[in-house]
């Protein structure tokens, strides 16, 4: 529709670029496939073939970097990337369909990456690039409310940081 008429019919309002108003869903995916077929030319199921591709590279050079957070050992960082590129869940949300779930749990795991590396690296000047993330995540799929979550998991865990290094310099 997008790439037909060269506009989203179904906004209505501006909340319904991000699915938060009556009737409508979080416009991100339908936008990229409808990007992609205009600059590539190809056919919308060739469109959809190819960004699923890349949205499989991306998941798995999101989850590497991820799990080296964690893992040191080479052989289990690139068995736990092996695992998490073939579990069935982002298999079925990536293989020659259109969802946006696939999208999503890229952006969330760059998102919660890109945090846990401003928290580890004690700078600040990665969070804009996580608050991009979270913008992306909001417009493409709903479940990016749970963010919440993780964004109130790190403020905890910051500010019971700060406390704790706070205690510790007195004595």
């Amino acid at each position: 529709d997008i790439a037909a008429h060269g506009q989203a019919r179904w906004i209505i309002n501006p909340l319904s670029y991000i699915g938060y108003y009556p009737l409508s869903y979080p416009s991100g995916m339908p936008f990229l496939l409808a990007e992609c077929q205009i600059l590539t030319g190809i056919s919308e199921e060739s469109t959809v073939f190819l960004v699923g591709a890349l949205i499989g590279i991306l998941f798995g050079l999101a989850a590497f970097c991820f799990l080296r957070i964690f893992i040191d050992r080479t052989e289990f960082l690139l068995f736990g990337t092996f695992l998490a590129i073939l579990s069935s869940r982002f298999i079925d949300t990536t293989y020659l369909v259109a969802s946006a779930r696939g999208l999503l749990a890229v952006l969330i795991l760059l998102t919660v990456f890109v945090t846990i590396e401003c928290s580890r690296k004690r700078s600040a000047r990665m969070l804009p690039i996580s608050g991009l993330l979270v913008a992306a995540c909001i417009s493409v799929h709903h479940m990016a409310v749970f963010l919440i979550l993780f964004a109130a998991a790190y403020i905890i865990v910051a500010i019971e940081q700060t406390h704790f290094n706070s205690t510790q310099r007195r004595y």
